[in-house]
């Protein structure tokens, strides 16, 4: 499959003016399965609508390998479980889960840990800088929370954002200030 490749998997005719088509799609080095309704124009050309569902590897691998244990292969199971596993560790998203998970069960430096590899994949998501600096919070090292909530500002996307973090950086300070 070239870099930006789709395959075709299936087609069912919905009615007679659309279709639903199942594409295994490749577009900018991302991997999703596309089940899409398409409707046909006036020139009989099929054009994709909005009604549609892009599914990323990590689900439709789990739902594969449920699939599978249903079947009662097992080792199509461990094979598409080791690949959820796998595209699950890459997420940095599912490691910023992690961190907050590891921060509600005062485990800070499991935190610090997670939210690190997620922003080594993702350095302009403020949302991980924020969590790091409460992490960082939490453990007594308010230079490092405010060096966080300071690169948080920094990456926000929106000036409200920018706001918000502002506002959160001046309460961390005067929290600093009073513990002195």
């Amino acid at each position: 499959m070239s870099s930006d490749a789709n395959v075709l998997f299936g087609e069912f005719k919905r009615n007679s003016s659309e279709t639903i088509r199942i594409v295994l799609s490749r577009f900018a080095g991302r991997t999703a399965i596309d089940l899409r309704c398409y409707y046909q124009d006036d020139l009989g050309s099929f054009r994709p609508t909005r009604q549609g569902i892009t599914i990323p590897p990590d689900e439709w691998e789990s739902d594969l390998a449920q699939l599978y244990q249903r079947k009662g292969n097992s080792a199509r199971v461990d094979v598409y479980r080791k690949r959820v596993a796998h595209q699950r560790f890459l997420n940095p998203y599912f490691h910023y889960e992690l961190a907050r998970c590891a921060y509600a069960a005062h485990d800070f430096d499991g935190a610090i840990g997670h939210l690190g590899f997620a922003i080594r994949k993702r350095p302009k998501e403020d949302r991980f800088y924020f969590l790091m600096s409460l992490r960082y919070q939490g453990k007594g090292d308010a230079k490092k929370a405010q060096r966080c909530l300071g690169q948080t500002k920094t990456v926000a996307a929106t000036d409200a954002l920018k706001r918000k973090y502002s506002s959160e950086i001046d309460t961390l300070l005067r929290s600093g200030q009073n513990s002195h």
